[in-house]
């Protein structure tokens, strides 16, 4: 069995740039992925109105405006709106 220095499970944008960055050094890496796709975003990053004011973040790095929520839990169910979006995924 071979070994490896660092092991990276899952092959998105996060895995592939830590893969490329470790990949130059001289550790051993392996990138897990179960799909037979590379690449591709499962997740976003969220930021609250307030922040993105503080930051100044251009139009287009914005891929969602957020305008509600459902939490779901054993007991109940909680939806929330609001007249403007509130959360924006990156």
């Amino acid at each position: 069995m071979k070994k490896y220095d660092v092991v990276i499970i899952g092959g998105g944008p996060a895995g592939l740039r830590c893969a490329e960055i470790l990949g130059k050094s001289s550790l051993s890496v392996l990138l897990l992925e179960k799909t037979d796709t590379f690449g591709d975003k499962v997740c976003a990053g969220g930021i609250t109105r307030k922040d993105l004011a503080v930051i100044n973040i251009p139009d287009n790095i914005i891929e969602h405006k957020i305008t509600n929520t459902t939490v779901i839990s054993v007991k109940r169910r909680r939806v929330t709106r609001a007249d403007e979006a509130f959360v924006f995924t990156l």
